[in-house]
């Protein structure tokens, strides 16, 4: 979702990653709120917040991961 947000040029890293976890939120709240028609199935506040504290980690992890990669590559000694 977030790459997608991106695709469309650079800069406003954290906006997208907040635009993101909302629509993951979103998502998260429709899917309950539509567990509540099916039988046998009961909708849950509690499964949304775990569902956006997922998008949230996930993130954290996008944004942390480049910057490692980036280091590596930096420290590597040039052919």
């Amino acid at each position: 979702m977030l790459r997608s947000l991106q695709s469309g040029g650079k800069g406003q890293t954290l906006k997208l990653a907040l635009v993101t976890i909302a629509i993951v939120a979103a998502y998260a709240s429709t899917d309950e709120y539509h567990q509540s028609f099916v039988p046998g199935r009961t909708a849950a506040v509690t499964d949304v917040l775990i569902d956006t504290t997922g998008g949230a980690i996930a993130q954290v992890l996008v944004a942390l991961w480049p910057s490692r990669t980036r280091r590596q590559l930096e420290s590597k000694p040039a052919d």
